[in-house]
């Protein structure tokens, strides 16, 4: 491999955040992207989704827990490209908030992967990093709030514009010992491993960038950390914090797309599906009249979701005229009715603001939830939805609409082009 070839590399790329990162290098980035995992068979298996989606990552093994493991990667870039372009540090961990594990350990697995592995990385590699590279390390908005929890003689240290790497290194030492003396709250500490070594992130990233101005100014290298975000759509509270922050920062929001269950300025877009139509066709006709009803309410669509869920509880769905084994298409069914109630309430309350809300159905795709075997790629399973966000700003239409295939259904008759 030559050495001027750019090289661009992401860690913890198996799934989730690196491997999305990772899938948008490949169609961005002038060079070759390396995926890297701990799991070698993850990580391949990682690299044959995206070749099946046309795009061409090179895998390498990669477990930042391990110092030969990078230097093994550091020996690999060093020798296929004479140096690094890109570096993602994107891997870490995280106990879920219900784990039992005492918390001592918590902060000792989380802080030795996501602060110590990730330094370990930033040593390796660092050096290798070619003019005009870029260094992205992947923190947390947590470590903004951890940081207000600490005792305001950590905040003062944290905060330190003149910080050292080995000042850093001893209080993320101090709190993995502080918890497991029983000591971390008297000393200061939240009760957060993760947000402490985010914070030990973020920190590191200042102390790093302000070492490459000194050492390497010349070479205009920009570090960076950031936060990728974080939204539970189950959760009311996280939508209402992404919505003060919305209005606090922008003052509102010009596109949602709702894909789990985002908006446009003035276009909002429901990901539903052809199964809401198939589940309807085989409600009851009094279940098909309410949900087709033109004048259907938000209440009265809430209460014929929760009766369906109870139902299923007293085993006494199919007797009270819903689809038998289609959860997911009744949820539909809901998505799509709620469009419509919603795209009727904007046209009622905020006429002028030409808002158009849609419902759509992006086909049968090749992904987790739809499988191997479904006939869309990823790239055609997002043309309908894209389209209905960019819809020109002119247009009138379509408007509380179920869309497939960028062409309208009607709520009332299952679609021809639906199969």
């Amino acid at each position: 491999m030559s050495s001027s070839t750019r090289v661009a590399l992401v860690t913890g790329a198996s799934k989730g955040v690196g491997f999305a990162i990772v899938r948008e290098l490949c169609r961005q980035f002038q060079g070759d992207v390396v995926l890297t995992a701990p799991d070698e068979a993850q990580g391949r298996a990682a690299v044959q989704q995206l070749q099946a989606e046309g795009l061409s990552p090179r895998f390498h093994q990669l477990d930042i827990d391990d110092r030969q493991s990078i230097r093994a990667v550091r020996d690999f870039l060093s020798k296929e490209y004479g140096g690094l372009d890109v570096l993602v540090n994107n891997a870490g961990v995280a106990f879920k908030t219900a784990d039992t594990t005492p918390f001592h350990i918590q902060a000792e697995v989380t802080m030795k992967t996501n602060f110590f592995g990730t330094r370990d990385v930033c040593t390796e590699l660092l050096p290798l990093i070619k003019p005009q590279g870029r260094v992205v390390n992947v923190s947390s908005s947590v470590s903004v709030s951890s940081l207000k929890k600490c005792s305001p003689e950590l905040q003062q240290k944290f905060r330190s514009e003149t910080i050292t790497e080995e000042e850093l290194v001893g209080l993320m030492n101090k709190f993995v010992e502080d918890t497991k003396n029983g000591v971390h709250r008297k000393e200061g500490w939240p009760d957060t491993a993760y947000g402490v070594t985010k914070i030990g992130v973020t920190v590191l990233s200042r102390i790093h960038a302000r070492k490459l101005s000194e050492q390497r100014g010349g070479d205009k290298i920009l570090l960076n950390a950031c936060c990728p975000g974080w939204l539970d759509i189950t959760d009311l509270q996280s939508i209402r914090t992404l919505c003060d922050f919305l209005h606090k920062e922008y003052r509102g929001l010009n596109v949602l797309v709702n894909n789990t269950a985002i908006a446009f300025k003035s276009r909002v877009v429901n990901m539903s599906s052809g199964w809401g139509f198939k589940a309807l066709e085989s409600c009851s006709p009094e279940l098909q009249q309410k949900l087709r009803s033109e004048t259907i309410t938000e209440e009265e669509l809430v209460g014929l979701m929760n009766k369906f869920v109870e139902d299923t509880k007293n085993g006494v769905h199919t007797k009270e005229g819903w689809p038998d084994n289609n959860t997911y298409g009744v949820a539909k069914i809901g998505i799509t009715a709620l469009s419509r109630i919603q795209a009727r309430k904007l046209s009622e309350q905020r006429g002028g603001d030409k808002i158009l809300l849609n419902a759509c159905c992006p086909g049968w795709v090749r992904t987790n939830m739809g499988g191997s075997k479904a006939p869309k790629s990823l790239e055609e399973g997002i043309e309908t939805p894209v389209y209905l966000a960019f819809l020109p700003s002119d247009v009138e239409g379509p408007h509380g609409q179920f869309v497939h295939e960028k062409k309208v259904a009607k709520w009332q008759f299952m679609p021809e082009f639906y199969p």
